[in-house]
């Protein structure tokens, strides 16, 4: 199975007020090299948009830090597919540093979006266009997502966010990395000052619009893991829902 790697570096816009690379970012760095990776095969978001009218986004996201990259720091981050699925695929990340020890690793659960019809498409109705043209890595287990449903209450309510331009994507729904977002702003900088984060996970349950206003739980659940929720003010809908481990 061949694998995609670029070399990245850590800049100004990159880190957050630790002068540390920010979840984030690093959820963004993820998502540009799907794109670099899926492009060399003719199936990026643009072209599948364009020829198919279909597009690529995330179900889940999960990341384990084992030291976060820093400012100024040079990376090399890589990327593989598994085989895919009935309707999802988990494509993996590896961060670097300069001597190839490993920072960051991650997986994310893809899903194929039927823009005219509203529905996820299946894999295998694409065997023409993405199976033989694509290498995939038969022998990855699935991966293991954690089982994620909390009782939040009153207690655990943060903050109100009301998405706006910025935070749209290209698909007009609110984007995944300003989820994450949502979900960090949920701490305050003097705990995270004191701790590390270690492990990020979120399921993106429900599509959200500019103007929504949603509304951010944070509760604890160990000392050091939390279970954070978006939810839709007016209807209680779930966004999305998180884990979030520091140590």
């Amino acid at each position: 199975m061949s694998s995609f790697k670029k070399e990245i570096f850590v800049t100004s816009s990159d880190i957050d007020f630790q002068c540390k690379m920010s979840i984030t970012s690093i959820m963004e760095k993820f998502q540009e090299i799907s794109g670099d990776h899926a492009k060399l095969f003719n199936v990026d978001n643009k072209t599948l948009i364009k020829n198919y009218n279909i597009c690529w986004f995330i179900t889940r996201i999960k990341v384990d830090v084992n030291y976060f990259p820093c400012l100024d720091d040079r990376l090399l981050i890589e990327t593989f597919v598994a085989q895919p699925k009935r309707f999802k695929q988990d494509r993996y990340y590896i961060i670097y540093n300069e001597k190839n020890e490993v920072l960051v690793n991650g997986v994310a659960e893809w899903c194929l979006y039927d823009i005219k019809l509203n529905k996820l498409k299946k894999f295998d109705e694409l065997k023409n266009l993405l199976m033989d043209s694509t290498e995939f890595n038969s022998n990855l287990k699935s991966n293991l997502y954690t089982r994620l449903s909390v009782d939040v209450s009153d207690e655990d309510f943060s903050y109100e966010y009301q998405p706006r331009v910025c935070d749209i994507d290209m698909n007009m729904h609110v984007n995944n990395v300003s989820y994450g977002k949502m979900i960090i702003n949920s701490f305050d900088c003097n705990y995270l000052s004191k701790n590390t984060l270690k492990h990020f996970e979120i399921k993106f349950v429900n599509q959200s619009f500019e103007g929504n206003i949603i509304k951010i739980f944070n509760k604890r659940i160990t000392e050091n893991s939390f279970y954070v929720v978006g939810k839709l003010k007016d209807t209680n809908i779930k966004i999305f829902e998180s884990t979030v481990l520091y140590s």
